[in-house]
């Protein structure tokens, strides 16, 4: 009997490693960055139970929520930012694109007719964004972006 050998070709290991080790190098970096924004989200958490929390620590907060798709959680600590400085341009910006995310139609309407009131230049600046192309198809939505363009010329 005639023993056959069966030689997988060395480059077809090497890249089976490769792909092996890439996989590896994603899954470690996914587990690095959620422990990394887990302790960002409890040290943002004491500083709120200390009653420590500005404005800023508030939209930092809603961030790391945002981030872990806590849409509901984010949107409220983007509000109490908004209620200790309500004209905080990065708690106003954050707080529109969670609300899209989280697909709160009116809810976004209500917060970018209130931005073309307060701050034209902003609202028009997240009307240009990708996350606000889908809104801008209903005719309320396109209105209101070209009210933002016509406020911020002026």
């Amino acid at each position: 009997m005639i023993k056959r050998h069966s030689r997988i070709p060395a480059a077809l290991v090497l890249v089976a490693a490769i792909a092996l080790a890439g996989v590896y190098l994603f899954a470690w970096n996914r587990l690095a960055r959620a422990q990394t924004s887990s302790r960002a989200l409890d040290q943002l958490e004491s500083l709120i139970a200390a009653g420590r929390a500005d404005a800023a620590i508030w939209d930092a907060y809603g961030q790391k929520l945002q981030e872990l798709k806590r849409y509901d959680r984010a949107v409220a600590a983007y509000h109490k930012a908004l209620e200790i400085e309500p004209l905080h341009r990065d708690a106003r910006f954050h707080c529109a694109i969670a609300l899209v995310e989280m697909g709160d139609r009116e809810a976004t309407f209500i917060h970018m007719r209130d931005l073309v009131i307060g701050d034209p230049k902003l609202a028009e600046d997240l009307f240009e964004r990708p996350e606000m192309r889908a809104c801008l198809a209903e005719a309320r939505f396109a209105a209101l972006a070209k009210e933002a363009h016509v406020q911020a010329m002026d």
